[in-house]
Formats: structure tokens, sequence, C-alpha cells
């Protein structure tokens, strides 16, 4: 026989089971997004650092470069004499 009742009750055990399983999802999603934002941020500090390190290596090369021009000037002024 049919029964109403039981078939209602069983919708809503279903219902109950997927609602907590939207919700379980709907945490991971969560969690997740936390991580990803956390990785954006130290992705953002990490392009800082190298953007940082790429002006400092410029400037060494620079004074590098301007040593070495000073050096060779020096050079040519003392066999010049």
């Amino acid at each position: 026989m049919f029964d109403p009742n039981a078939l209602c009750s069983q919708l809503e055990q279903e219902i109950q089971a997927s609602s907590e399983a939207l919700n379980a999802k709907k945490d991971e999603v969560a969690v997740r997004a936390a991580r990803l934002r956390e990785a954006e941020t130290e992705a953002t500090l990490l392009e800082g650092s190298i953007m940082q390190l790429r002006r400092t290596l410029n400037r060494i090369r620079h004074s590098m470069a301007q040593s070495q021009q000073a050096s060779e000037q020096s050079k040519s002024a003392g066999s010049e004499s």
C-alpha cells in the first residue's frame, strides 16, 4: 500500500542529507577560496620582492660598469703620462 507519511518522511530525510552535503561543499569551497586568497597575497608579495631584487641587481650592474669604466680611464690616463 501507498503510505504518504512514509514517502514524506523519506523525502524529508533525503532533503536533509542533500542539505548537509551542500553545506559541506560550501564549507569546502570557502576553505579553498581562503587558501586561494592567501596564495594570491603571497604571489603579490613575491612579485614585489622580485621587482626589488631586479632593481638592486640593475644598480649593482650600473655601479660595476661605472667602476670598470673609471678603472679603464685611470689605466689609460696612467699610460699617457
